[in-house]
């Protein structure tokens, strides 16, 4: 129980003892209230998406740690996850931590204050998917995900994700499609802006044009 994994180091590793366990956190849809002439009440707008949550955590740092390593460790961006938890998300370190002399010095005390994405990522992560003729693709999380895609091929490439088309025009090699992060290593097109998610439970890819294979970093969620 007493675990926390951020950046792939545990913190049994630097000599650092969990206080207080963090509450999961469930961030909030953004969007706002809108009144609408006419009508009681008010009505939500919201885009679809969720607002990043902060999830502070206390520890106990041993006096017989490298606090400069603990420091060390503790900035910056990486995966988190705890041992209680069947999922990892990522976070950065988002506010200044002051590492408080414990009582008799006997080691220091701290909260660290993480910002961390929406998304819960299903832990272990699973393989990558490869499809060398189109398939169906059953979703091992339990909400819809999204991927990286790698479409290896040539020339003018229509990929079908569900019920959302990306076109790829004069393809000479592969193209990375980051579905997330809504960015590619080439230009392409996803029609009416809609990227590619994997939905659940099952998803069906197929193309059109000559395509070796696609490779898919699924990024199963739990949330």
């Amino acid at each position: 129980m007493n675990t926390m994994y951020f950046k792939g180091v545990s913190n049994l590793t630097h000599g650092v003892v969990i206080k207080e366990y963090p509450p999961v956190p469930a961030p909030s849809e953004r969007g706002e209230w809108e009144t609408v002439l006419g009508k009681e009440g008010e009505v939500w707008r919201g885009d679809g998406v969720n607002e990043q949550a902060t999830l502070p955590v206390v520890i106990y740092v041993k006096p017989t740690a490298d606090l400069a390593a603990v420091r060390n460790w503790l900035t910056g961006a990486g995966e988190l996850r705890f041992g209680a938890w069947a999922w990892t998300m990522q976070a950065r370190v988002s506010t200044a931590i002051a590492f408080a002399p414990a009582p008799y010095n006997d080691g220091w005390n701290a909260t660290i204050t993480f910002s961390v994405t929406p998304a819960w990522y299903k832990y272990p992560a699973g393989a990558n998917i490869t499809l060398a003729a189109p398939g169906t693709i059953t979703n091992l999380g339990k909400v819809a995900a999204y991927p990286l895609i790698t479409v290896n091929g040539t020339g003018d490439i229509n990929l079908l994700v569900g019920s959302r088309t990306v076109l790829i025009d004069a393809l000479d090699g592969a193209v990375t499609i980051d579905c997330e992060a809504l960015m590619t290593s080439d230009p392409v097109t996803p029609l009416d802006d809609l990227w590619p998610i994997l939905a659940h439970p099952t998803c069906a890819v197929s193309w059109t044009g000559t395509v070796s294979s696609v490779v898919i970093t699924p990024r199963w969620r739990e949330a």
